[in-house]
């Protein structure tokens, strides 16, 4: 008996070690998970809600696509943020924040056991990459965008009511160095972008919103001309980060830099304005375009033939 519990011990334990190896190759993984679908009649398919809230709408919009294309049920897991969960640096929190936002819609919550062995072993080719869904996220849930404790920021959201407005997203913390490949937007990308902005739409208001505030104070305030209006947003902290989406989202004009959460907060937005976004390709260069956008018109934005910012990619001193 024990020769034989022996023999299957190491059978189990090289088909173990054959399918690890296996699964190292995306397309097998993706391979034998589908077929693991098949053969065990697995419906529901589990969505992991994780990371910033950017792109905590992007697993939703996925969840929700999964449902209507193929009418299968969907269930979502907040259990990545039962850990205390940061930015790859460690600095800035990360934390559930889709309910918070958007408190009408309704999350059907899987347990531990079954999100583990359905993202595991039964894991939907379709929820692989959450990103390309943060649009369809975004037209779902834009008119149920009503933050449960907007009040704490009425001062800032009259301000930016008031004013023509213009929201300056500095995304920095562990993008600042470069991580996972990024490129950082310099601080010289913000001047040229807010002197851009500001000399199409001279009465704007610009607001300035980051986890590094202090930053934005030291590297870019003082680089702009005196008569170019601007307030630093830091009353919410990471943690109140879909409060600062809420109010970008009601500005005129949106600037922001790599990463999703600026992005996003122009196409919750209802207005039209300008929309410009810098991505670095190195430390001194970067890529920039200016378009005209209508806000209720997602993903569909249209140069205006006006604009060309291409010749100033480049300047040789900030404040110059």
């Amino acid at each position: 008996m024990m020769k034989i519990l022996k023999r299957a011990f190491v059978a189990f334990f090289f088909f173990a070690l054959t399918i690890f190896f296996l699964t190292r190759n995306t397309n097998v993984r993706v391979a034998l998970q589908r077929t693991m679908r098949k053969v065990f009649h697995v419906e529901t398919v589990v969505i992991r809600l994780e990371n910033g809230i950017a792109d905590q709408i992007g697993g939703y919009g996925c969840g929700e696509d999964i449902r209507e294309k193929y009418r299968l049920p969907v269930k979502y897991t907040s259990a990545w943020f039962e850990k205390k969960r940061t930015d790859y640096d460690g600095h800035f929190e990360r934390t559930f924040q889709l309910k918070q936002a958007f408190p009408s819609i309704e999350l059907e919550y899987a347990g531990k056991f079954e999100t583990w062995v359905n993202c595991t072993f039964f894991r939907f080719e379709h929820n692989r990459n959450v990103i390309p869904y943060r649009e369809h996220g975004v037209r779902l849930l834009k008119d149920k965008f009503h933050p449960i404790d907007i009040d704490t920021c009425k001062d800032l959201l009259d301000d930016i009511n008031t004013h023509k407005s213009c929201a300056v997203h500095v995304r920095r913390g562990d993008y600042a160095h470069g991580v996972l490949g990024t490129h950082p937007t310099q601080a010289e990308f913000f001047v040229l972008a807010v002197r851009k902005i500001h000399s199409l739409d001279p009465n704007v208001k610009f607001f300035f919103f980051s986890e590094e505030p202090d930053w934005i104070r030291k590297e870019i305030l003082p680089a702009l001309d005196k008569d170019i209006a601007c307030r630093v947003c830091d009353q919410n902290d990471s943690s109140k980060g879909y409060l600062d989406l809420y109010l970008i989202s009601r500005c005129d004009h949106v600037i922001c830099s790599l990463g999703g959460f600026g992005h996003a907060g122009r196409l919750f937005s209802y207005k039209k304005g300008y929309y410009l976004r810098g991505i670095a390709s190195d430390e001194y260069h970067f890529d920039w375009s200016l378009k005209w956008y209508d806000g209720e018109k997602i993903g569909e934005e249209v140069e205006k033939g006006s604009v060309d910012v291409r010749g100033e990619r480049k300047i040789e001193k900030i404040g110059s």
